[in-house]
């Protein structure tokens, strides 16, 4: 079976996203990625937040770059 992650139209066309990096475009697509499994293991707390987890260190290995571009892009999203 082939796996991806889903790339939005939204993240180019909205005013919004546009101004975002394409590295960080990508990671947001992760982080949407990661969401769904979330709600899928049930990590939501009482007040219906989802809990996500990506750290540095991950965004470094998904998307091979440095620890610095990987604090931007959080910083960026």
């Amino acid at each position: 079976m082939n796996q991806f992650f889903k790339l939005y139209k939204f993240l180019f066309e909205d005013e919004e996203y546009k101004r975002l990096s394409i590295e960080s475009k990508v990671v947001y697509s992760i982080m949407i990625d990661r969401n769904e499994l979330s709600i899928k293991n049930n990590l939501i707390d009482d007040s219906g937040q989802v809990y996500i987890f990506m750290t540095a260190n991950d965004i470094q290995d998904k998307i091979n770059c440095s620890k610095q571009t990987a604090h931007n892009i959080l910083k960026e999203l």
